[in-house]
């Protein structure tokens, strides 16, 4: 009977619309996740570790799988009202639970598979640089690694609830609830799913997580590209004790459900009391009228109303409504509170709303409801009835919207509520409720467009969870889109830009495509809405009548989308580089004058989203060789771009100019140019091209014209060149750009200031306008960006140096430490390295669209959220925005000055450099103690980034990946000084700046001057080789000894797996406060694994550590202290 249960079971899940629809969403699943970008372009998508990991992921869709099929073998039954005769049938308790969770199991598995071949076929689809030899084991073995255990565990606990519950609703919640809670319980564990994480060690987390995934996490890191290609994934360590942890729980689960689970009809409660029966009165008929005047309103008043009251009644949706504030609350606590490298953010409400405006995984919550208001009537049978009531068809699918906009305007309130809750509970009563507001249209509206394509889904699709697999569907496709290919917001239902909120400017940049994206979106919604009334009945007078209104709704989404359209200069960036790179690279070599001045004249229209340029180059011919042509073109972002002279278009925004007469080596010429930029909010955005309202910043070198081929506008990708049949990337020129004198005149509207490079000459107001000459008192790199904003001005001086702070006056709270900071980063400077030769030293706020900082000659900008939103008021914790401020002043040296030439290794001569600056600053600042959680943090996040693989060059080789650059690269230099002493560390790098140096090797030279051997050796490893540690510290004994104290240490030294041969640090403290100096601290050599060493100190000791300040790369710091029991 088993086999036949078992056979039945299985040919009934096959037959299944939601079975047949379900998979098809599983192989869709499988097809499109291999395009992702898995731990970087060397990768192979159908590798091993990619397949583990992306089996491992889908494996949690299969919860809302099991969602959908255990009401199907469960419940049907008690739906179908065949309980009775199945409990008093021949069928056995054992069998009926075996046979029931086998077939759910295997149609959940049977889904897995087929994503699984899903992504089999993917990975032929994609490029050939992404793509390994095919090993069918690498598919199989996820699958019964992750894929059956996970099942088991998802499917056990829906099946057990449906069967002691007998309830859908349970069964929603328990599915809902155990994903939410996984969620949580991520965002709490510091799981590497979630963004900003770094899990460290903690084998807790890993035993914990029920699908497996922060266990596979950790045993994978530092896995190589080589590895991840061809290693399969074996179960051990922590892996293989979460694997049977879950798997066991998973088998109590379901015994324990087996014994409660009670194999008899359930007995339902009746009246037993009779009523007495009357005589029958006679009732006369009487045609009643129904539709009067305001009947409609009345009737749909009184639908809303009942649906309403249903809607705020069921239980699933008040526990998801929960479970959402609680997950948005300590995620929201967690970015404002704890973020990357300890920082903490003044609760304001432009960085609260920035969290919470973002509703997408609120789609889910929308699906739900959307299948429960349509269904509802059909779920307790009285449909038939609703069909006869004398009211028209668009009256249902419109309430069924206003329900669900009641549930969004719920949803919206309680994420203010939590923002408020949030704001007041940390002292901050500064909230802008107008800006709150905002997100009922910014977050709810797109949501609500949203309910109307899930209530037309349903009303199309007669089984209520197909329809829900469907809507989950939808809604893949609607954020998963552009990974699709499809980047045209026209074509991404109810999709907008990205909405960035930033103080000075609001959401006011993106307002207007919001705008007109919603009305395009919103009479698309119409028409849906329109198309659900006719079938609700599906009848064709209510057809012919409800289409007459279409018609308007069709007409405003074509206009709409015309508007668009013409407003988005559609075009490829990438698609474009490729075309560039075919057609102009063949001119790389060709000789070409060198721009030695720039002139302009640039005016910016904040309230049109564009500037223009008029300009003049002077230019030199350097190259030796005779110049007839010249090469000429603009980024293509530029709208319009003409030059003087004989200047013929050669497409793609380049043009020939042939010269009146050949520039013979060594003469010069003049060119003048005319550019026009439209920044309008259609258009995707560039954080360094932007024109806003308030607070525009373009970075203007990079968009200005330039002469030759641009190397630096082709596709920068190894596996898409490949795909596109480009040749190897092209390295830039191996000299040093050349020195420009630079002078412009900028205006802007009445109000606003603008700051560039150079020393403000004059300004002056006209027709409505501001404007500001600059003009530079020495030749610069050809770096000239521009802010305009409206600002408030705080001046200093610094040995007859300007100082000049731009802030929005409403944030001064951080501005005397970011002062501090451009005083203290100038002086250092000015005194280790050489003087500072501009007029003034200029700050300035801009957005936080542009990352933190950023250098300019003479400038540094700031973006506003760390540096002005960041709360620093804690004294034991780096203050950031004092630290990124001396980098930023500091890079007025390391590539101002000491510019380097565009190779590899480059970004260490100024990142490096600055990052080095900038912890010495905080040491002459705060003191080396203070300075160790800041070194801690870069050495932390340093070990966490390449833990993920990717492969790694030296220092001196680097092609700029951050992590290298900038933490390993600070570490290695503070090393140095530690090692060598500062003032030699410095001298050297006076020494390059005087010398002109553009390469690494030659700091390294200057560097190893005068160097001992075993000097010369630490500067290799620091900067030649790929080496971390694995150091760790204990403490043998301590006795004391005619007054002093005998302390013994063993000292554990690994690099690279092998022995080290290095000057390591040992310190040794008197308290264990880790703020507190040490009573001993010198270097030591170590030449083997384990080392003993015994100290003689003066004071007692309470603890002992192997490198204190945290500036040596080790993957495991946990050892490194030792306290004295």
């Amino acid at each position: 009977m088993l086999t036949q249960l078992l056979r039945f079971e299985y040919r009934y899940h096959l037959k299944q619309l939601s079975f047949l629809a379900a998979a098809v969403i599983f192989f869709a699943l499988g097809l499109t996740a291999v395009f992702g970008n898995y731990r970087g372009s060397g990768v192979h998508v159908n590798g091993p570790y990619v397949v583990t990991l992306l089996v491992g992921i889908l494996s949690l869709s299969a919860i809302f799988a099991s969602i959908v099929f255990c009401a199907n073998v469960v419940l049907r039954d008690t739906h179908h009202r065949t309980e009775q005769f199945i409990y008093t049938s021949s069928l056995t308790k054992p069998v009926y639970f075996i046979s029931r969770l086998a077939g759910l199991l295997l149609a959940v598995f049977v889904l897995l598979c087929l994503a699984s071949v899903g992504l089999m076929a993917g990975s032929l689809l994609v490029g050939p640089g992404k793509q390994g030899p095919f090993n069918i084991f690498y598919f199989v073995q996820p699958l019964l690694l992750f894929g059956l255990p996970n099942i088991l565990f998802g499917c056990g606990l829906v099946f057990a609830t449906a069967l002691l519950t007998r309830s859908a609703k349970a069964v929603y919640v328990t599915g809902v609830l155990l994903y939410v809670l996984y969620m949580l319980g991520s965002v709490l564990g510091n799981s590497p799913m979630m963004a900003n994480s770094n899990p460290g060690d903690a084998m807790l987390p890993a035993l914990l997580d029920p699908f497996g995934l922060a266990a596979f996490f950790g045993e994978t890191r530092g896995w190589t590209n080589a590895q991840m290609n061809v290693q399969l994934f074996s179960p051990r360590g922590v892996f293989l004790l979460n694997r049977v942890l879950w798997l066991g729980v998973s088998v109590i689960m379901l015994f324990i459900a087996y014994r409660a689970f009670s194999f008899r009809p359930q007995v339902l409660k009746t009246n037993r009391s009779v009523s007495k029966t009357g005589t029958a009165m006679p009732i006369a008929y009487r045609r009643i009228q129904p539709v009067f005047k305001g009947y409609a309103l009345r009737a749909g008043w009184m639908q809303f109303k009942l649906e309403a009251a249903a809607m705020f009644k069921n239980i699933p949706l008040i526990v998801m409504l929960l479970l959402w504030v609680v997950l948005m609350g300590i995620e929201l606590n967690d970015n404002l509170f704890h973020g990357l490298f300890d920082t903490s953010f003044h609760p304001s409400t432009g960085i609260i709303v920035e969290e919470l405006h973002v509703l997408r995984p609120a789609m889910l919550l929308i699906i739900f409801c959307a299948a429960e208001l349509v269904r509802r009537e059909r779920t307790v049978n009285i449909h038939s009835l609703v069909y006869t009531t004398p009211v028209r068809n668009i009256l249902f699918p419109a309430v069924q919207c206003a329900v669900l906009a009641l549930v969004i305007f719920a949803l919206v309130s309680l994420n203010i509520l939590l923002g408020l809750g949030l704001q007041w509970s940390h002292g901050y009563f500064k909230a802008e409720l107008p800006v709150y507001f905002s997100l009922y249209y910014y977050s709810g509206l797109p949501l609500l467009l949203f309910g109307a394509l899930a209530v037309f889904i349903q009303t199309l699709i007669p089984h209520k969870y197909t329809g829900m697999l469907a809507c989950l569907l939808m809604a893949g496709l609607i954020m998963f889109s552009r990974k699709l290919g499809v980047e045209n917001f026209l074509f991404r239902y109810a999709v907008t830009p990205d909405m960035k909120y930033s103080d000075m400017n609001g959401f006011g940049h993106f307002a207007k495509a919001f705008n007109w994206y919603m009305l395009y979106w919103g009479a698309f919604a119409m028409l849906l809405l329109f198309l659900s009334a006719v079938l609700w009945k599906r009848t064709r007078r209510t057809g012919e009548r409800v289409m007459m209104f279409t018609i308007p709704c069709l007409l405003l989404v074509l206009a709409a989308s015309a508007f668009i359209y013409s407003k988005q200069h559609n075009y490829n960036f990438e698609k474009w580089e490729v075309v560039y790179e075919k057609r102009f690279r063949q001119y790389a070599d060709m000789p070409q004058p060198d721009i030695t001045a720039v002139r302009t004249e640039t005016d910016i229209y904040p309230g049109e989203a564009r500037y223009t340029v008029k300009g003049w180059y002077h230019l030199e011919n350097r190259s030796g060789k005779t110049i007839a042509k010249i090469l000429a073109g603009a980024h293509p972002e530029m709208t319009s771009l003409h030059f003087s002279g004989n200047a013929a278009s050669a497409g793609h925004n380049q043009f020939w100019i042939t010269l009146p007469r050949p520039l013979a080596p060594g003469d010069t010429m003049s060119l003048a140019f005319t550019a026009e930029a439209d920044r309008n909010s259609f258009l995707p955005f560039n954080n360094e091209h932007s024109i806003v309202a308030n607070g525009s910043y373009v970075e203007l070198e990079k968009y200005l014209p330039y002469i030759g081929f641009n190397a630096g506008l082709t596709l920068g990708d190894t596996s898409k060149r490949r795909e596109m049949g480009l040749p190897p990337i092209m390295q830039g020129p191996t000299t040093v750009s050349p020195l420009v004198d630079f002078e412009t005149v900028i205006s802007t509207v009445e109000g606003q200031q603008v700051i560039t490079s150079g020393t403000l000459l004059k300004d002056w107001s006209g027709g409505g306008r501001h404007y500001f000459h600059y003009k530079t008192a020495e030749p610069i790199l050809q770096m000239f960006a521009f802010s305009s904003a409206r600002y408030a001005l705080r001046r200093d001086t610094l040995h007859g140096i300007d100082l000049r702070f731009y802030f929005r006056e409403d944030e001064k709270e951080n501005v005397p430490a970011l002062m501090q900071g451009l005083r203290d980063g100038l002086a250092y400077c000015n005194a280790q390295f050489s003087p500072y030769t501009q007029r003034s030293l200029t700050m300035a706020e801009i957005p936080q669209y542009r990352g933190v900082a950023t250098a300019y000659p003479g400038v540094v900008f700031a973006a506003e959220r760390l540096n002005f939103k960041g709360d620093f008021r804690d004294s034991n914790k780096v203050n950031f925005a004092y630290a990124t401020t001396a980098h930023e002043v500091s890079h007025q040296w390391w590539a101002m000055k000491l510019i380097p030439a565009d190779t590899s290794g480059s970004k260490f001569l100024t990142e490096s450099l600055a990052k080095y600056t900038e912890a010495m600053v905080l040491e002459k600042a705060r003191g080396k103690m203070h300075l160790r959680n800041y070194l801690l943090s870069d050495n932390n996040w340093y070990m966490y980034v390449r833990s993920f693989g990717v492969e790694e060059l030296p220092l001196v080789n680097t092609d700029g990946e951050t992590h290298v650059v900038y933490q390993k690269g600070g570490l290695a230099m503070y090393r140095l000084k530690e090692t060598l002493g500062e003032e030699r560390v410095n001298a050297a790098l006076r020494r390059a700046l005087a010398a002109k140096v553009s390469r690494s090797e030659e700091l390294i030279k200057e560097l190893t001057l005068d160097a001992t051997p075993d000097e010369i050796n630490l500067i290799n490893t620091c900067l030649r080789e790929v080496i971390t540690y694995s150091l760790g510290i204990s403490i043998i004994s301590c006795e004391p000894v005619n007054g002093k104290y005998k302390l013994t240490l063993k000292i554990k030294t690994l690099r690279n797996g092998g022995t080290a041969n290095d000057l390591l640090p040992i310190a040794v403290f008197a308290q264990a406060d880790p703020l507190a100096g040490p009573i001993y601290e010198k270097m030591h050599r170590f030449t083997g694994k384990e080392t003993l060493i015994t100290l003689l100190l003066d004071q007692k000791p309470a603890a002992a550590a192997i490198d204190p300040y945290a500036y040596i790369p080790d993957d495991n710091r946990r050892d490194n202290v030792a306290v004295l029991p």
